[in-house]
């Protein structure tokens, strides 16, 4: 049985060399692609479709990072993101977007028009501008009318793992925050697709491709 053993090591610890080495390169195909596909997505502009139901959607290549990179890149720019990531044991996902409403006319017409015999018919207008929001209005003796009305938010949301305690449950949570206090979050939804690893690919697998071929080598 030992001289078996022994007439087959080199074969084994080369077939240990060939699965190291391939799963060395796969890290450095799949490195390639990542910086490849960060500067599409760095260089790319938002694109708008319309779905069937007439829905208008707003899409931008993403960005895939390391989480050394995420926290280079996003969280150390931006407060309320960095804020957020503290509260994680882990992060999944990091976004950013701006919204814009805009609105061309609001037109009110009073049940009954203001009549005064000292104003006889009479205009005014006028405009606000706040840093959330603007508009401008008139004023006449039978009608309100906003025209245009603007608002914006920047939104800033953070998905991954929660713990009450550093040993503690791990949670997946999903947390999002708008700039502008008079836009508020009342629902959030989410949910993370389960993507099982290969066989191959699992730890132990290697440790014992590992544990084997050092065992062979010390016999």
């Amino acid at each position: 049985m030992g001289k078996f053993m022994k007439r087959y090591i080199p074969y084994i610890v080369i077939a240990a060399l060939i699965l190291v080495i391939w799963h060395q390169c796969e890290r450095n195909t799949d490195n390639e692609s990542r910086y490849n596909a960060n500067v599409e997505a760095l260089t790319d502009s938002v694109r708008y479709h319309k779905l069937k139901n007439g829905n208008v959607v707003a899409e931008k290549k993403a960005l895939l990072l390391t989480n050394k990179e995420l926290k280079e890149v996003l969280l150390e720019k931006d407060e309320n993101l960095r804020l957020m990531a503290k509260e994680y044991a882990k992060i999944k996902s990091a976004y950013t977007f701006k919204s814009e409403i805009k609105i061309p006319e609001l037109k009110f017409a009073f049940d009954e028009p203001i009549v005064l015999d000292s104003l006889g018919r009479f205009e005014r207008t006028g405009a606000k501008f706040t840093d959330w929001y603007s508009l401008g209005y008139k004023v006449t003796n039978d009608s309100l009318t906003i025209e245009p009305f603007y608002t914006w938010t920047e939104t800033k949301l953070v998905t991954g793992t929660k713990r009450k305690w550093f040993l503690g449950k791990e949670t997946l949570t999903t947390s999002i925050v708008n700039t502008n206090p008079f836009i508020e979050v009342t629902e959030i939804t989410g949910a993370e697709v389960v993507i099982k690893k290969q066989w191959y690919e699992k730890w132990y697998v290697w440790a014992a491709v590992g544990a084997a071929g050092g065992y062979f080598i010390a016999k």
